[in-house]
């Protein structure tokens, strides 16, 4: 009885089909939308790729599908030759079906091989199982010889700075991003020879060998020195701040290398971070990115990911790194400021007086800076 019931039921179905069929209607079928883009990685005849989306929406790839030596992967563009139009992940729709979509590179002035395949971490420079920095007494009697030649003409340091310095063979952990930085920008710009102490052709290709951690120990230990030779910026919103950010990009996107120290705060009570600025572009927005390399993620550096990017507000009035609000920074592209104290203690001598005037002046300009910032305000 049951069975009948079911085939009398699928019967009628049947033929309540056939009637809607006679009177006319129409059975609606699934419809798939779908569109195709062409992505031309825009170097070297590399030939173009097709894309296609089975919806009426989708996004643009983050990466272009090929690397190009010694640039960056910056974006989109309608043109062979133009600027970004479309960020990485830019919504698009069916009505860009057939396009053709040109990937924007930035050329960078820090090749892949210049950086360091060891990080900013602790472990490579532990002392007996500790994580502490240490520094030869060879490496200390550089840091006190050069140091004098910035400060005074004769032999005896800055007496502040030299308390602070002497402190530092028993530091504990506090980071080696300035120490890797510049010894990669001093190699990188001719002025060190970092490579020739393990005969290697590549930054790259060096070890965490005593030798090594002993120039990037004694380079991190400059930043204090260094610093004052410096541009700076205290108070973010003054004139000074915006200023500096306007010569940054310009030094950058002229194809200078530049040591980049950032810290979140206005003043520097909070800790700082130090990369290497290597190339800059714009994005769709107008907004200026620099592309870094950052110790933190070295490797993204080596293996050409360069993911480490900092995004300016094109009026040059903010500058952040990811989700990081920058407060005060300092940078410099000038490197013959490290021939004062060279590491092989052959650095050319400052005279009193023009480290006096030096110091004078930038400490005049940052002052400055800060009573506009409060007259603004």
């Amino acid at each position: 009885m049951k069975k009948n019931r079911i085939l009398s039921l699928a019967l009628a179905c049947l033929f309540i089909l056939q009637l809607g069929a006679a009177a006319g209607a129409t059975t609606i079928a699934p419809v798939f939308r779908f569109f195709s883009v062409n992505l031309d990685p825009n170097f070297d005849e590399t030939p173009a790729q097709t894309m296609t989306y089975i919806s009426e929406t989708g996004t643009l790839p983050e990466t272009c599908a090929y690397n190009r030596n010694g640039f960056a992967f910056a974006g989109w563009s309608d043109t062979a030759d133009g600027e970004v139009q479309y960020d990485p992940g830019a919504e698009i729709d069916a009505s860009y079906d057939g396009q053709t979509f040109y990937a924007v590179w930035c050329p960078l002035c820090f090749r892949s091989e210049e950086s360091f395949t060891i990080r900013n971490s602790s472990s490579y420079f532990d002392v007996n199982g500790e994580d502490n920095y240490y520094m030869e007494q060879d490496d200390y009697a550089m840091m006190e010889k050069n140091l004098f030649k910035v400060f005074l003409p004769s032999p005896v340091p800055e007496s502040i700075l030299a308390a602070v310095l002497a402190t530092y063979p028993t530091w504990s952990w506090q980071g080696s991003c300035y120490g890797i930085a510049a010894t990669a920008a001093l190699q990188s710009k001719g002025v060190i020879d970092v490579t020739g102490t393990q005969n290697v052709e590549n930054t790259c290709d060096l070890e965490p060998t005593k030798d090594l951690i002993s120039y990037i120990n004694y380079y991190q230990s400059q930043a204090a020195t260094s610093f004052l030779c410096e541009h700076k910026a205290f108070v973010k919103g003054s004139p000074n701040y915006s200023q500096q950010l306007r010569e940054l990009y310009e030094t950058v996107s002229a194809g200078n290398l530049v040591l980049f120290t950032f810290y979140r705060g206005n003043a520097f009570v909070t800790v700082g971070h130090t990369v290497l600025f290597t190339g800059a572009y714009k994005n769709a927005e107008g907004d200026i990115v620099f592309v870094a390399y950052d110790s933190n993620y070295g490797s993204d550096y080596y293996y050409e990911y360069y993911s480490s990017r900092f995004t300016m507000k094109k009026d040059f009035s903010e500058i952040r790194y990811g989700d990081t609000e920058i407060g005060a920074l300092n940078w410099v592209d000038d490197f013959s400021q490290f021939s004062s104290f060279d590491i092989n203690g052959q650095g050319k001598v400052v005279t009193w007086y023009q480290s006096f005037f030096r110091h004078f002046a930038s400490l005049f300009r940052s002052l400055a800076g800060i009573f506009q910032a409060f007259s603004v305000k």
